[in-house]
C-alpha cells in the first residue's frame, strides 16, 4: 500500500468509529456491518462524476498503466496485479518512458559500421542506466542484462536468452505505433 492510500484510510478511521471493518456502513439497518458488495456505491459514484462507459476493472487498468508511465519495470507490474504470465503484463509496455529506448542504445557502441575502440558488451552502458547491452548470437534474441544496484554495488545479472521462430517474428512491433 502506498503512502497517499494510506493516509486516505487514516482520514476515514474517525468516521467508521469504533466499527473494527474499514469499510462499513455508516447508518441504516446495516450500521456498522461492513460492506460486501460495492457495485452500487461504485455505479453511484461514477454516475455523480457523470463517467460513461466506466467499469470497476477499468481502475485495474489505470493502475497499471501509470504505474509503467512511471517508470515501474514490467516484471514488478505483473507481480502487483497478480498477472499470471507476462504476456498479460506487455500491454503496458508501450507506456513506459523508456520502452524500448535502452535497446535502442546498444547501438552507440557502433562508429560507421565497426565497434568504437575499447567497446565490449560488459561495459557499454549509459549513465545512470541500469541496464548494460549483451551481444547477440544468431538465431538467439538475448535479453539485455540488468544490473541491480545495492549499497552502491553494481552486479550483473545473467542474461536470458529467448529463442526466435524465425526473422518475422524478430521484427515483431517494427514500424508500428
Amino acid at each position: 500500500m502506498n503512502d497517499t492510500a494510506f493516509q486516505k484510510l487514516q482520514e476515514l478511521h474517525p468516521k467508521t468509529g469504533s466499527h473494527p471493518y474499514v469499510f462499513v456502513h455508516l447508518e441504516g439497518r446495516f450500521e456498522g456491518q461492513p460492506i460486501t458488495d460495492i457495485k452500487n456505491a461504485f455505479n453511484a459514484a461514477v454516475a455523480r462524476a457523470k463517467i460513461q462507459n466506466f467499469r470497476f476493472h477499468d481502475l485495474r487498468h489505470t493502475f497499471c498503466s501509470w504505474l509503467a508511465i512511471s517508470g515501474v519495470p514490467l516484471t514488478a507490474i505483473q507481480k502487483l496485479a497478480g498477472h499470471a504470465s507476462i504476456k498479460m503484463t506487455l500491454r503496458y509496455a508501450h507506456l513506459s518512458p523508456r520502452y524500448l529506448a535502452d535497446e535502442v542504445k546498444a547501438l552507440d557502441r557502433f562508429q560507421d559500421g565497426k565497434p568504437k575502440e575499447g567497446t565490449t558488451p560488459e561495459n557499454v552502458s549509459s549513465p545512470g542506466d541500469e541496464r548494460s547491452v549483451t551481444e547477440q548470437s544468431p538465431g538467439m534474441d538475448q535479453a539485455a542484462t540488468t544490473t541491480d544496484i545495492e549499497d552502491g554495488v553494481r552486479r550483473r545479472a545473467r542474461p536470458k536468452a529467448v529463442k526466435t521462430d524465425n526473422a518475422r517474428q524478430a521484427m515483431h512491433g517494427i514500424g508500428k505505433k
